[in-house]
């Protein structure tokens, strides 16, 4: 690379001006039948073409697009990285790991490095090392040499951990202390209202760049406060954060667009759609959108589910959606969205079990668990499956 761009570099300017090292003495010669404006001019010129060529063949962002991503790329020149990869799709975690960390060895500039170091972040919280992964996802997002979307999605990470993962051997304690026990994270959270906190964090990775979880994630606990009795109905403090969640809906909008054909990104667009969905719900409620709108989103999340074969909780919370607001009239699309929820089901995302089984017990999750009893009235066959998990009858009373 130094050698092209000395080609480039002495292409330009090969006759205005030679510079010879040897030794200690460097002589400058300048072609002496030129006046002085002419070889000024020659020099800014010859300074411009340096500084193009710099530009043109150092900067690490020149190798990348939408349509060929960092991960594109590193997949193709770094085979250590793309075995891992397919450890991680086997869910293999620790070989993905092990397999990252040597394709770290071979990154090729800070975005590649960024992208690797995420992948490993990303194998510790699937493994279940979830302080280790905020830990590493930290790290990465206060890197200014980190590729901006992966400090983002770094961040995002974090805030999705807290609110995805509620297994019986996760300490939710401890994750939410490492979370914000380091600046600029310990700013976010100031008592006890963690939901605010996460929010703060969501708001931190949108100014790094707007992703539609973290898009999704301020829009519903927007969604969430104007209907709780801390907004007086149609005050202008209302009506702002109503502003609020309509913005961030058309931010995860444009995301989504952004990601649509991404592999890597793909996974988390139903959980943006089902996020937009139980917002757009809530606004409904005020009369400032349509149940129309809502029930979109949902179908959306569960089509795009089905499409990447995303077993998770994306039909039960339209499922949710439509016993909420419709009852019994919607029994038919009720049963069929539950239907892939049974112990049979090995495709089922832990996590979602996980939740189901937590919302029995859980005072974080008593909204869900007031969902989850209403579908259990609703269809016999989702409340057996329940009951499976550790429910009991008296529940559904």
């Amino acid at each position: 690379m130094q050698m092209l761009l000395q080609a480039v570099i002495l292409a330009v300017c090969p006759t205005a001006v030679m510079v010879v090292i040897a030794a200690d003495v460097v002589t400058v010669v300048v072609v002496r039948d030129m006046s002085k404006k002419v070889v000024s001019i020659l020099i800014l010129g010859c300074v411009i073409a340096v500084v193009v060529a710099i530009v043109f063949f150092m900067a690490p962002g020149q190798k990348y697009s939408q349509d060929d991503t960092p991960t594109d790329v590193i997949m193709r020149s770094n085979a250590d990285y793309a075995s891992g990869k397919n450890y991680f799709s086997q869910r293999n975690y620790d070989l993905a790991k092990e397999q990252y960390q040597r394709a770290l060895l071979n990154a090729q500039d800070d975005v590649q490095g960024s992208q690797i170091q995420f992948s490993i972040a990303v194998a510790d919280e699937f493994a279940g090392r979830y302080l280790d992964a905020i830990k590493e996802f930290k790290a990465i997002a206060i890197d200014p040499s980190s590729y901006q979307f992966v400090r983002a999605y770094a961040v995002q990470e974090i805030g999705l951990i807290y609110y995805g993962y509620y297994g019986p051997s996760v300490d939710r304690d401890a994750i939410v202390a490492e979370t914000f026990k380091d600046p600029p994270f310990a700013a976010l959270k100031d008592g006890d209202d963690l939901n605010l906190a996460y929010r703060k964090l969501f708001e931190y990775a949108s100014s790094i760049y707007p992703l539609g979880s973290s898009e999704g994630r301020i829009a519903l606990w927007y969604a969430d406060h104007i209907t709780s009795d801390e907004v007086e109905r149609n005050s202008s403090l209302m009506m702002s954060e109503i502003a609020i969640i309509k913005q961030s809906i058309e931010k995860a909008d444009a995301d989504i667009k952004r990601t649509i054909n991404d592999p890597g990104a793909m996974p988390y667009i139903p959980g943006i759609y089902s996020l937009q969905g139980r917002a757009l719900a809530k606004l409904a409620s005020l009369g400032a959108a349509s149940y129309t709108d809502a029930e979109s989103r949902f179908e959306k999340a569960v089509a795009f589910a089905d499409t990447i074969g995303r077993h998770a909780s994306d039909r039960y919370r339209h499922a949710e959606f439509l016993a909420t607001i419709y009852g019994e009239k919607r029994k038919g699309d009720i049963q069929q969205l539950l239907s892939i929820y049974r112990s049979t089901n090995t495709k089922l995302l832990t996590s979602t079990v996980d939740l189901f089984r937590a919302a029995q017990s859980s005072p974080e999750l008593t909204e869900e668990k007031k969902g989850l009893v209403l579908l259990g009235q609703i269809d016999s066959e989702f409340k057996a499956y329940l009951i499976s998990l550790g429910w009991h009858e008296a529940d559904f009373k």
